[in-house]
């Protein structure tokens, strides 16, 4: 059984207010949002670039920050090469370093997981061994006060669309559903949620 947590969430300025997006809804993004905001020089690692626009919400509250997002994707083909953050601003491409891996390779995240992040947004491969192989790759990538978050985790069907993330928190355990959506984060850092790391806010 998973836990839920209702997060309060808080309105930005209009300029860094997140954009709508069709895989992510406004509460995901308000708490992504709000998450970036907590830090002083802000490292975001995002696994799923897809267009972009998580990428670019994300950038808007690290900028002033003095902070920078990192994407990472796969052509796939609902989205090609071609397409894969084409939705990002050019005013924001400077913030945003986009890596495109050979999913066929061998341990393709190794370089990656050798830095350290402040939070990671896990939204790529949804198979059970794709998202697996994610959060293993990553989780002792965090800085000390960092927050992982997993995308597409609870859904209100039976069955899911997809189960990989599920499947995942099921078997690690202590894991939280945020606000009723498909987004979760460990239950040990939902409490950073609330609080922000000193001259972390926009």
């Amino acid at each position: 059984m998973l836990n839920h947590a209702n997060v309060p969430l808080f309105r930005f300025p209009a300029e860094y207010e997140p954009k709508d997006n069709p895989t992510t809804d406004q509460a995901e993004s308000m708490i992504l949002a709000m998450a970036c905001s907590r830090y002083r020089l802000p490292k975001v690692l995002e696994i799923g670039t897809w267009y972009g626009v998580n990428a670019a919400n994300m950038a808007r509250i690290v900028k002033p920050l003095g902070g920078w997002v990192t994407t990472v994707d796969s052509a796939t083909p609902t989205c090609p090469v071609e397409k894969l953050g084409s939705e990002i601003p050019e005013e924001l491409k400077p913030l945003i370093r986009q890596l495109r891996i050979d999913t066929a390779s061998f341990d393709p995240l190794r370089h990656i997981a050798t830095e350290e992040w402040d939070i990671i947004f896990i939204d790529g491969d949804h198979a059970y061994e794709g998202v697996k192989y994610d959060y293993n790759s990553l989780k002792r990538s965090m800085s000390p006060s960092g927050i992982l978050f997993l995308h597409d985790v609870w859904w209100d069907k039976n069955p899911p669309p997809t189960d990989g993330p599920l499947r995942l928190v099921k078997e690690e355990g202590s894991w939280c559903v945020l606000n009723m959506t498909h987004l979760a984060c460990r239950e040990e850092d939902v409490c950073k949620l609330y609080g922000r790391i000193k001259d972390a806010t926009v």
